[in-house]
């Protein structure tokens, strides 16, 4: 019976990190969305000061969302019919001949 509840809290300790990881990267990514529509819809061409600081603001989201999210080189992805992405290639390569077959 302890097991039992060791493990669901457990997965619900799980689940909340999970969501935890999901709204930080929601506001990386508003804040990147914020920074450069504040450059695109500038009424007046924005001085360097203000695009190295909206530069600043962007690429220092953009390395809290790779700390969050997984690399996506070292992520193995299944895709129907087994393909994965490290078999990708071989697939379009088989994909190219049966087209140049036709």
């Amino acid at each position: 019976m302890v097991a039992k509840t060791y493990t669901k809290t457990e997965r619900k300790n799980q689940r909340k990190e999970e969501l935890r990881e999901k709204l930080q990267g929601l506001e990386y990514l508003r804040q990147i969305d914020n920074a450069v529509n504040a450059v695109v819809e500038a009424e007046t061409p924005p001085s360097s000061e203000d695009l190295a600081a909206k530069k600043f603001i962007v690429d220092t989201n953009f390395k809290r969302l790779a700390k969050i999210l997984p690399d996506l080189k070292q992520t193995d992805l299944e895709i129907q019919g087994g393909l994965t992405l490290s078999s990708h290639e071989e697939w379009l390569a088989t994909l190219s001949s049966t087209e140049d077959d036709d």
